[in-house]
């Protein structure tokens, strides 16, 4: 089979790659080698002869001009262009970002309540790809926050290692996911022709507290005694302070309100729909953090 990956280098899109090379004809369409979401005409003609398509492509970065526009338009250009060259088979990965500040289970049912810029601009671009259910034999996946060794964990644990306070009670519970977990949900949906027309949310098997999380990066780190805490208006007063201070210094704050708000919220995910068709999660929490907290290592990271 001929696939065409979008984002094909992001930390997903390279694992995924990696793995389908194994069995099928694969062109990587990224915009490190000059290919543009953004751009339908380009798309349009990477695309003739493909298969079928993983459209992995989206920014999360909250500061980029760009970012919703390259992660709702060029949504659209990717499907517009498989319907207008009658590549049937597609896979698109969503966010449970799109369930914003829901609190409870989040299943595929659950409202859309986007919050932030990012997670408005997931479900935008979602509600777009809903309109192509009936015209291609789509499967939309929902990935939770994944656990993969990129700047963001780096920086996740540089902030432990620094005795950075955990914001709020760490009371909350997230239900993250592997990158590998991710990967092989979008390469069992390939393969499963029971996945077309579906929506399924992809995380791990169960929650664990932010508590929970932050003490086993602790221990990771050889780190001992009990971890600092602050209340979550406290965080919120450093998140403004460090934005006054980034004024002067050009640099990115190290904590902003939009890392606070996704701090101060349950993240928890129904992914039965996914599981009873035969997709089973490999990794949990610690095995997770074990792997990245290797691999950063192994980067000399940390």
């Amino acid at each position: 089979m001929k696939i065409l990956v979008t984002g094909s280098s992001g930390e997903i899109g390279s694992a995924l790659v990696k793995v389908l090379k194994k069995k099928h004809s694969i062109k990587e369409f990224d915009i490190s080698s000059g290919f543009n979401v953004l751009d339908f005409q380009q798309v349009k003609k990477e695309l003739k002869g493909m298969d079928a398509v993983v459209h992995l492509a989206a920014s999360l970065d909250e500061d980029s001009e760009k970012m919703f526009e390259l992660n709702v338009k060029g949504t659209e250009n990717v499907l517009q262009a498989c319907e207008e060259l009658e590549i049937k088979r597609v896979i698109h990965l969503s966010s449970v970002a799109v369930y914003g500040n829901n609190s409870g289970v989040n299943s595929e049912e659950t409202e859309f309540n986007p919050v932030t810029n990012y997670e408005k601009s997931k479900a935008e671009s979602e509600l777009l790809a809903h309109k192509f259910l009936d015209k291609l034999d789509l499967t939309i996946l929902r990935p939770s926050i994944v656990i993969t060794p990129n700047i963001y964990w780096e920086k996740i644990f540089k902030a432990v290692k620094s005795e950075m306070p955990l914001i709020g009670s760490g009371k909350f519970e997230w239900q993250l996911v592997h990158r590998d977990d991710v990967v092989s949900s979008i390469v069992f949906c390939l393969n499963e022709k029971k996945t077309i027309g579906g929506i399924f949310n992809v995380a791990e098997l169960n929650p664990y507290s932010l508590k929970e999380m932050f003490y086993f990066i602790r221990k990771l780190l050889g780190m001992k005694g009990e971890m600092k805490q602050v209340p979550g208006w406290v965080g919120y007063l450093l998140a403004y302070f460090f934005k006054i201070v980034s004024i002067f210094t050009r640099q990115k704050p190290i904590i902003t309100t939009y890392n606070i708000k996704r701090l101060l919220r349950n993240r928890k995910y129904d992914i039965g729909s996914l599981m009873k068709l035969g997709w089973k999660p490999k990794f949990d929490l610690k095995q997770s953090l074990e792997w990245v907290y290797k691999e950063l290592k192994d980067m000399r990271k940390l």
